[in-house]
């Protein structure tokens, strides 16, 4: 079981940073300052030997944009929860008049002629 290895010809560190890798190393009981590199690197990056969890630029913009749409929806409903609910009034009801009030023989008439209309002349 052989894992694919590419090589790192040459790593220029500055003083302090090569003097904090020697430390990293002591402290970590590391035997050389490559398998520290190592250890961080698998660290930073949090890579457990599957690149596919990696997300592409465009991914991470895309997840930008859903997160501040989704951080936007919560401030509107944040602010609805605070503020108080709008008052519902009752519509007003119709004013009866003469023009639009009907008589009661003419209510109860009408159900009759409308099924005279449905008889068969003759009948």
């Amino acid at each position: 079981m052989s894992k694919d290895y590419k090589k790192i010809k040459k790593l220029h560190l500055e003083k302090s940073l090569y003097q904090a890798l020697k430390t990293y190393q002591k402290q970590h009981n590391l035997k050389s300052s490559k398998a520290a590199i190592q250890v961080i690197l698998q660290q930073v990056l949090q890579f457990d030997g599957d690149p596919d969890q990696y997300a592409s630029q465009a991914q991470v913009q895309r997840l930008e944009g859903e997160v501040l749409h989704l951080f936007k929806l919560v401030g509107k409903l944040t602010e609805a929860i605070a503020s108080p609910p709008p008052k519902i009034t009752q519509p007003p009801l119709p004013q009866i008049t003469e023009e639009t009030a009907v008589d009661e023989e003419e209510i109860y008439d009408e159900p009759d002629e409308i099924l005279y209309d449905f008889l068969e002349p003759g009948n």
